[in-house]
């Protein structure tokens, strides 16, 4: 197996290539710099890396965590605590008020009957909501359909200028 490397610096060589035989140590063709080659591949282990618990994600590090009531409420008031930051002083936004209620986009999201995602792209702003949707933000959040309407369009405002 050749293995060629390609160097962006001008100052280097351009190129230098590497046999297998080279890959226990290194191999110097014209310069004076010696290098070092690494085989990552053997270093990878493909059986760890699908091996349950290897890779963690940060929802189920979360949904692990809400799983102790002591961990739980921790995590609500740390987000109740950041909801005010959230609004930045625009308002509030459906994000701040779930925030506030110390609630994950997972816990709202499940109250709604939809999904995580579509909570995320409701708060980003990037989301055409329907009626339905507005009622259910409603009665889950406890506000009027005027206050979903407000910051519905201020999510949408938001989200548009940061798109220019």
């Amino acid at each position: 197996m050749t293995q060629t490397t390609q160097y962006r610096s001008g100052s280097w060589p351009p190129m230098t290539t590497y046999t297998s035989a080279g890959l226990g140590g290194h191999k110097s063709p014209s310069s004076r710099l010696a290098k070092k080659v690494y085989d990552f591949e053997y270093h990878l282990d493909s059986k760890r890396a699908q091996a349950p618990g290897c890779a963690t994600s940060i929802q189920d590090v979360v949904a692990n965590s809400e799983k102790n009531p002591r961990k739980k409420a921790a995590l609500e008031r740390a987000r109740a605590r950041i909801a005010d930051q959230v609004s930045r002083g625009d308002g509030d936004t459906v994000k701040s008020l779930r925030l506030r209620k110390g609630w994950s986009q997972t816990t709202l999201s499940t109250l709604l009957g939809t999904s995580q995602s579509h909570v995320a792209r409701i708060e980003r702003g990037s989301e055409n909501v329907t009626w339905e949707t507005m009622r259910k933000l409603c009665d889950t959040l406890d506000v009027d359909m005027n206050t979903i309407d407000t910051m519905l369009q201020r999510q949408r405002s938001a989200f548009e200028s940061s798109q220019k």
